[in-house]
């Protein structure tokens, strides 16, 4: 169960999904994000669904904040 398992993580995590998903749920993303023990952990949603491409912002953010946190 990834809720239960988030409880007791603390590494850096950036949690994305995509507003339409239908396979893996946004509100998967939400409950694991609430559930993770870690500080350093960022929740977004961009538009389109599980295959469409993210945005170039999301992109540059993501790669930003792995780029602070490895």
């Amino acid at each position: 169960n990834p809720e239960t398992a988030a409880k007791s993580c603390e590494s850096p995590v950036f949690f994305l999904h995509g507003n339409q998903d239908d396979f893996i749920l946004p509100e998967h993303s939400q409950k694991n994000h609430a559930s993770y023990a870690g500080a350093n952990k960022i929740l977004k949603g961009c538009e389109g669904d599980h295959n469409t491409p993210r945005p170039h912002d999301i992109n540059d953010e993501v790669a930003a904040f792995l780029k602070q946190h490895l």
